[in-house]
């Protein structure tokens, strides 16, 4: 019984290791936030035609399709991890080694941690990559070591020259030359696997292709154009990049164009900038909006993925206070939030977000392609809370040293935003809102049913065996008691207590068609004559009570 139990404990361990590693593979993976799990076997890979700007899956092992047709597409899905940042999953050399890299159109290279890396696990970069152990995998010196620097933390590395794979069944991938870095700095907060850098290409950090260029050249894509789809839904798939163009799908209303103001960045003009609150008049019904201009030290605005919030110079967030406090009334004050790094975060002793007013900003050098853009105070809001009895809220607005105006992932939530390196422009439109499925619709609702099934059967098999092991128990317990009886000693203390117990030769027919039999060599030869008469004489009346019918013959 013992080995059977020993049998059902590894069957049902086994059963649920098989359990985790399908959703560890199917969903949101739980990682540095223990609360989002990738998932990599959903990623899509399409291909879209320009004839009927349609967008079509294609097989990975059928390259043709990918390259069929002008603008042809590929769509990454995008983690949203908890609103910080975003991330997509790239496959690096032979054996297709995944990292989790975060999208980032403020710089331009793509790294990932080297195995002989000496701090990046105190960074919490716990993923390494060996290249000596993939022969696509060609280093150039290992020594010449290449300087990052992001407006939090930084990395060292050396260029290597590694396949690229865009799925973990694609077979073909393509070539292309990336750092794997040795030492990081400040990375702690983020807890990533990678970053990959979709910034312009003239502004490149080691002087090489950008990953964009790369994949044109290869045929991979027809266009120098990649897209951004963020959902606000944290720890789900949903949002997505597009490479070799756009999907209007994720649109609504007409996309607008501007073009970029400098040969770095994927950065545009600002004109103006105001606070604009909704108020009613007096005399009709209609909505007024007051409207209060701010005045930026800076006519510059760099759309970059890789930053979470608003980001304004101190001069220009200063100013943002100021206005907040003279013409909405509203009191706000810089809180460092980031014990690592010298980042302050916006916030207010207000908590009625109706009381908030619009941020609205003008971009575009002409006027021809000036376009309005507003963020409202539910948009830029990123909580409320209580201290010292009072309640107040956080914005996302921030203040970091830099001298221009970073638009994050706050504004491209609402934003479906196009990078044109091929025209030099940027173009925005109002991103559709789309509506996160019903749990019970989600594919970890599913693997979460199948894994209560799983262990309820599993329950359900141990108790039965429960009941029977302790069914066995009992039925052997009784026999050996039953046993027992047989094979004890008769009582010999004396003469008088002898009528209670059987005598020699004598068979008592038991409840339950059990037999007793009794040695008469054990009888005491102290008894009497007197006794043995009566006890003859008693047992041939038993005898006669429990005879058993003779058969007649016929």
């Amino acid at each position: 019984m013992i080995a059977n139990q020993k049998t059902i404990a590894v069957i049902f361990l086994i059963v649920l290791s098989n359990i985790f590693a399908s959703c560890q593979k199917d969903q949101v993976k739980i990682h540095e936030f223990k609360i989002c799990q990738s998932s990599s076997n959903q990623r899509l890979l399409k291909s879209a035609s320009e004839e009927n700007n349609e967008t079509k899956e294609f097989k990975d092992s059928d390259n043709q399709e990918k390259k069929e047709g002008k603008g042809s597409q590929i769509l990454l899905p995008l983690i949203n991890m908890l609103n910080l940042h975003y991330d997509t999953e790239l496959y690096f050399g032979k054996n297709k080694q995944p990292f989790k890299l975060i999208i980032d159109t403020g710089s331009t290279a793509l790294w990932i941690p080297d195995i002989d890396c000496i701090n990046c696990k105190q960074n919490n970069l716990w993923k390494l990559y060996n290249c000596d152990k993939s022969s696509t995998c060609h280093s150039q010196n290992k020594d010449d070591m290449i300087n990052i620097e992001y407006g939090v933390g930084s990395v060292d590395g050396y260029v290597v020259k590694e396949n690229i794979y865009l799925s973990d069944k694609d077979q073909t991938g393509f070539e292309y030359e990336f750092l794997l870095v040795k030492n990081v700095t400040n990375f702690k907060v983020l807890q990533i696997q990678g970053i990959i850098g979709l910034g312009r290409e003239e502004s490149s950090e080691f002087n090489h292709q950008t990953i964009l260029g790369s994949m044109k050249k290869k045929g991979v894509i027809d266009q120098r154009v990649f897209s951004l789809f963020l959902s606000d839904s944290s720890c789900l798939g949903n949002s997505v990049l597009v490479f070799g163009g756009y999907n209007e799908d994720y649109t609504q209303g007409p996309i607008s164009y501007i073009s970029v103001n400098t040969n770095e960045m994927w950065s545009v003009e600002i004109s103006q900038a105001a606070l604009a609150l909704n108020t009613q008049s007096d005399s009709s019904n209609q909505n007024e909006k007051k409207k209060s201009l701010l005045q930026f030290s800076t006519d510059t605005v760099i759309i970059d993925s890789g930053t979470t919030k608003i980001v304004l110079p101190k001069p220009d967030l200063s100013a943002l206070m100021d206005l907040l406090k003279q013409d909405f009334g509203i009191v706000c004050e810089l809180e460092k939030r980031s014990a690592s790094a010298e980042i302050f975060t916006l916030v207010c002793a207000e908590s009625d977000y109706l009381k908030y007013p619009s941020f609205i900003f003008t971009l575009g050098s002409t006027p021809s392609e000036q376009k309005e853009f507003e963020l409202t105070g539910e948009e830029y809001i990123e909580s409320c809370f209580y201290h010292l009895q009072v309640r107040k809220c956080a914005l996302r607005f921030q203040y970091v040293e830099t001298d221009y105006i970073l638009l994050g992932d706050t504004f491209l939530r609402k934003y479906y935003t196009i990078f044109d390196m091929d025209n030099q422009r940027i173009g925005f439109a109002l991103a559709k809102v789309i509506q996160p499925k019903p749990f019970y619709e989600t594919p970890i609702f599913s693997a979460y049913l199948g894994l209560g099934i799983t262990i309820g059967f599993l329950l359900f098999f141990l108790l039965m065996c429960k009941i029977r092991s302790i069914w066995q128990e009992r039925n052997f317990e009784r026999l050996h008691s039953v046993k027992a009886q047989a094979d004890s000693p008769p009582n010999t203390t004396g003469p008088d207590d002898l009528h209670s117990h059987q005598r020699p030769g004598h068979i008592e027919m038991q409840q339950g068609n059990d037999q007793s039999i009794e040695d008469p060599n054990d009888i005491s030869e102290e008894i009497s004559q007197d006794d043995i008469s009566d006890i003859d004489q008693s047992q041939n009346k038993n005898q006669q009570s429990y005879r058993l019918p003779v058969q007649k013959k016929e």
